[in-house]
């Protein structure tokens, strides 16, 4: 199940199914932890290494020289354990939801056939790019760096910069525009400016895949379009913080207003691009 459906679901679950009448259980027995006898898998670790001398190993050593990685990850940990129990859990409930037959124009209802509908391969492969029409017209309409700035605004567009709401740092109590980097493909700035056997494979299997889509929306030079994004998103690249200084809560943490936004980063049209998407009054902002 994709995250953004797993993640309505629930919301819309949790709406339709609490009733704020019905009372708490208060006589309900503690559930048996799912993980060990207290939340930790003790038999894991490794104790044979002493937590002085290496105290990751220490903990986790059993599990790194037993786990076998699933064939579907690139990664894996006790985060991704956690989403794969969530969406089993979620799936099991849709799956129970959908066989009481709930009441056509519940919160039930639409939460089944909002699943149901995401889930209908056939009809989502039938329909082939149909959907995506506006949305490619638009940027082929786009032909002054005017008409890019208003893309750009969009916050279903991706582009070289990337806008997020979180509480402000300043004052948790409120929250802020966040301005920060964007328009890479790839991970990071490394996977396009360092060299070696293994990026150089990710760099030509990027350049196949972003081909791929282009010849999936009928561009008609696929390979020479792919060639011209990855050389955009190279030259952003050059210019995007290294992963390291952006985990430096005090560089990220660039508290601005408006005119100092503007004269910060002054090749954007700021006042057209925040204006697009009801950002138009806003006047503080962090540029991280």
């Amino acid at each position: 199940m994709k995250p953004f459906v797993a993640g309505f679901c629930i919301f819309a679950l949790s709406i339709g199914c609490h009733s704020p009448d019905e009372p708490a259980a208060t006589n309900e027995a503690p559930q048996k932890a799912k993980i060990g006898a207290f939340g930790i898998d003790t038999a894991q670790m490794d104790t044979t290494v002493k937590p002085g001398d290496d105290f990751y190993k220490h903990v986790n050593g059993t599990w790194l020289a037993t786990f076998k990685m699933p064939a579907d990850k690139a990664r894996y940990g006790i985060f991704d354990a956690l989403a794969d129990k969530s969406e089993e859990d979620i799936h099991a409930l849709l799956e129970e939801l959908d066989q009481h037959a709930p009441a056509p124009g519940s919160i039930e209802r639409k939460v089944v056939d909002f699943y149901n509908s995401w889930m209908n391969e056939a009809t989502i492969d039938a329909r082939n790019i149909e959907p995506l029409k506006g949305d490619l017209e638009a940027i082929n309409a786009a032909k002054t760096k005017a008409d890019i700035m208003k893309l750009m605004g969009r916050f279903d567009y991706a582009s070289p910069v990337a806008m997020y709401i979180s509480p402000d740092p300043a004052d948790t109590s409120k929250y802020v525009v966040n301005i920060t980097q964007a328009g890479l493909g790839m991970p990071n700035r490394d996977y396009y400016l360092k060299t070696g056997p293994a990026l150089d494979g990710y760099r030509k299997a990027y350049k196949t895949y972003v081909a791929r889509i282009l010849e999936l929306i009928a561009d008609a030079k696929p390979a020479e379009s792919a060639d011209a994004v990855i050389g955009l998103e190279s030259k952003l690249a050059t210019v995007h913080w290294a992963p390291e200084r952006q985990r430096d809560v005090e560089a990220t943490n660039n508290p601005v207003d408006r005119p100092a936004l503007k004269k910060m980063i002054p090749a954007v049209d700021w006042d057209s691009m925040l204006s697009v998407d009801g950002l138009g009054e806003v006047q503080h902002f962090v540029i991280n």
